[in-house]
């Protein structure tokens, strides 16, 4: 975490959590891809998970997608898909459009569909 000093310097800290409870493992749906990190940072993390492959099988999509839009600074912002809808692909169009209207810095553009295992 980064905290901010009254003189205006930053100062970083660490801090860790550990739950006061077993971790008892869970069962988790993944792609081919995640699938080896998922495996090397439960190892590490000596959590016991139980990982089942998945993918995109043709799914019907809902009509409409969600995105939320997060502003850091007055001059960029974070478009996040939370929802994936058949829209989703003309409604980050018109985001975009708004964002170049307003003068809103885009530096860089990565579009995953993450729960059907595409990208566009």
């Amino acid at each position: 975490m980064t905290y901010l000093q009254e003189d205006g310097t930053a100062t970083e800290l660490s801090s860790f959590y550990r739950p006061l409870f077993e971790d008892n493992g869970v069962y988790v749906w993944t792609t081919l891809e995640l699938k080896p990190f998922l495996e090397r940072e439960y190892k590490r993390l000596i959590l016991p998970r139980e990982i089942h492959l998945t993918q995109y099988q043709g799914e019907t999509l809902t009509p409409y997608s969600v995105f939320v839009l997060i502003r850091k600074r007055t001059d960029r912002v974070i478009l996040r898909a939370i929802w994936p809808g058949q829209d989703a692909l003309e409604n980050l169009k018109k985001h975009i459009r708004l964002f170049r209207k307003r003068n809103l810095l885009i530096s860089s553009l990565k579009w995953t569909l993450e729960s059907h295992g595409r990208r566009s």
